[in-house]
């Protein structure tokens, strides 16, 4: 099987061979190809770098395509034999690398439409809720977006890496920036998400 033929299947089956310890990337045995290794990887993160950049790309598509390119490049240098420490945080600085090489020619990344809104909110695991609970959820889905989309492009990155899980330095690595512009960043964010929250 190919490499862009496992990307596209779930490896739901396969024991894991791979583990993430303190974002240093660990291949145990050599029961698993690399192909594997790397597809369950892609199926551990793809969700999570996916709707980053949904966000960061404002089109599904495209965020769909950087996400396997991002993948790919993990492959590539795997196979290359480099060392990736984090492994987390550099698919995640690859993916960004890649959205703004997407992006080039634009000063910021385009905001998020409401097609790629409804996408993320559709990608969620349907609970079920009984009217009352869907229509308080649609009611805050509704203000979220509004407040997110009157922050910055950099904000709003800075934000949602953060809710990814990333510190402030990784965060700063990611997006070339200075740690205190990150804090910056995210304090201007939150207050404004606040007081979009508050209205």
């Amino acid at each position: 099987m190919s490499f862009l033929g496992s990307i596209a299947q779930t490896s739901a089956g396969a024991a894991s061979d791979v583990s993430n310890e303190q974002g240093r990337l660990y291949l145990a045995t050599k029961t698993l190809t690399l192909e594997e290794k790397v597809t369950q990887l892609f199926e551990q993160l793809r969700g999570s770098v996916y709707r980053y950049l949904i966000i960061a790309l404002g089109d599904s598509s495209e965020a769909e395509d950087v996400t396997q390119e991002a993948f790919l490049e993990l492959y590539r240098c795997l196979r290359e034999g480099q060392e990736i420490r984090e492994v987390r945080f550099w698919i995640f600085r690859v993916a960004h690398n890649l959205a703004i090489k997407h992006k080039l020619k634009d000063k910021y990344l385009v905001p998020m439409d409401s097609e790629s809104w409804r996408d993320i909110c559709s990608q969620r695991k349907d609970s079920r809720p009984d009217p009352e609970q869907s229509l308080i959820q649609k009611e805050f889905q509704k203000r979220f977006q509004s407040a997110l989309q009157k922050l910055s492009p950099l904000q709003r990155q800075c934000l949602l890496l953060r809710v990814e899980g990333f510190k402030y330095e990784q965060i700063a690595k990611a997006l070339n920036t200075s740690v205190s512009h990150v804090a910056q960043c995210l304090r201007r964010g939150l207050r404004t998400m606040r007081k979009n929250n508050h209205d």
